[in-house]
């Protein structure tokens, strides 16, 4: 089917009609937007009159998640480009691009082989940026033709929450550790200030001990009166001599 847009003809988009009697469980839709650049010996585009669109899959991979399974699509678009150069005298030339496409679609089961699937394009536009560039914007449907139980939007949905309380009971698992990591080093911390203000207080309200005082032993008396005579230069036989009969007389 052809279609105009920007006053461009564009060939290769499939019929409207041909896509309702395909199974809705086994199909994904996907656009992508691209910049087409023109070699760079080409003169530049003057004008476009028609793209000629054609796409197909190359190979597909399957990626286990904790949904199910993704199937990646790899493919490759072809277009035909029948424009005008600049400086040509209004001559159509006819242009040959290839560019890479990908795509993929969810299942909440466990796949690992895929037999059979189409690709379909069922709207594009085009618009010349520069004379050395276009936009392209291509929009495509891809049809699973086999029995294989592609997601259904519901089971999709309830297999993304069961994954989204999964991650977050971890999510939080991992804050209620952290959380008793960090009330144990506050603790920790806590007993090492109690100790050092402990400290602090003993060396501020420290009570010394007493220092022992020196007690005098009783001295002998005549020992005392020796220093004392020996002080003043004194005769000490006869000084204690008198002291001896002066006790007595008294």
């Amino acid at each position: 089917m052809d279609i105009v847009r920007g006053f461009i003809k564009i060939s290769g988009i499939t019929d409207v009609n041909d896509l309702f009697n395909l199974n809705s469980v086994h199909i994904a839709q996907f656009a992508e937007k691209d910049t087409i650049y023109l070699p760079e010996d080409s003169p530049g585009i003057d004008n476009i009159f028609e793209i000629i669109l054609k796409a197909e899959i190359l190979s597909c991979r399957f990626i286990r998640t904790p949904a199910g399974t993704t199937i990646v699509f790899d493919g490759i678009k072809s277009l035909k480009i029948i424009s005008t150069e600049i400086n040509s005298e209004g001559k159509a030339k006819f242009s040959y691009i290839k560019l890479p496409f990908n795509t993929f679609i969810e299942s909440t089961n466990v796949v690992e082989k895929l037999q059979n699937y189409e690709i379909y394009i069922i709207d594009a536009f085009f618009s010349i940026l520069d004379a050395k560039r276009i936009y392209s914007h291509i929009t495509y449907l891809l049809h699973l033709n086999t029995d294989i139980p592609i997601t259904k939007r519901e089971h999709k949905i309830e297999a993304m929450s069961k994954y989204s309380e999964h991650m977050a009971d971890k999510e939080k698992k991992k804050e209620n550790q952290l959380e008793i990591t960090q009330i144990e080093q506050i603790a920790q911390k806590s007993q090492i200030l109690e100790i050092e203000q402990i400290e602090k207080i003993k060396q501020i309200a420290k009570i010394e001990e007493p220092t022992e005082v020196a007690q005098l032993q009783p001295t002998d008396v005549k020992t005392q009166f020796q220093t004392l005579v020996i002080a003043n230069n004194c005769d000490y036989e006869t000084e204690f001599l008198h002291v001896e009969l002066d006790a007595e007389y008294l």
